[in-house]
């Protein structure tokens, strides 16, 4: 997203804090960054997400796709989608949806077939339609993922925690299993 001579950035961070990282940020950071000295100003925040670790822009500029990386019994995961009002400029939600998972901690946005796939870091990965308001569909195609690696405390079960599509195909990496998933990617953008 290039604008004259600054750059627009796009940040998500932790805003509580968890057993990896003491976080005290207020949201998903708009930025932009100045590219003759390269300073950086926050432009704008995004808040009311809890962990917005990481987050996704739509080739559009004016969608944001983010997920709220939380874990437990009580509160799990969950995705965001906002856009921008085109009346005032500020964002707005339009989608809080659960992961189907815990710990959601990548996105990756497929403009091909308008799919957004979430990966769970305890759990497996998600398949959201993208709507054309930018919404995204209460119907997502949900696979869980089991097993893990004999004799290692951090791969007990699977860690699923990176998605990309190249081509036909969707990889997925697991840190609990030491695999690369691999799925071809059907006409209406679901995995197989």
């Amino acid at each position: 997203m290039m604008k004259s001579s600054s750059i627009k950035l796009l940040v998500g961070t932790y805003t509580q804090k968890e057993g990896h990282v003491d976080g005290k940020a207020d949201g998903i950071y708009l930025m932009e960054m100045n590219q003759q000295d390269g300073s950086v100003t926050i432009v704008d925040a995004i808040s009311g997400i809890v962990n917005p670790s990481y987050a996704v822009t739509h080739s559009n500029g004016r969608s944001i796709y983010a997920v709220s990386e939380v874990a437990g019994s009580t509160q799990l995961g969950q995705v965001y989608a906002y856009t921008i009002d085109s009346e005032d400029e500020n964002f707005k939600k339009v989608s809080a949806l659960p992961s189907f998972g815990n710990a959601p901690c990548h996105l990756f946005l497929d403009e091909t077939s308008m799919r957004l796939y979430v990966v769970n870091y305890m759990g497996g990965i998600t398949n959201y339609q993208v709507n054309k308001d930018g919404s995204l569909s209460s119907a997502p195609q949900s696979i869980n993922y089991e097993g893990g690696t004999l004799g290692s405390t951090r791969q007990e079960g699977p860690h699923p925690h990176m998605i990309q599509r190249f081509g036909d195909f969707v990889y997925v990496s697991d840190l609990g299993t030491d695999q690369i998933i691999t799925y071809s990617v059907n006409h209406n953008g679901t995995l197989k």
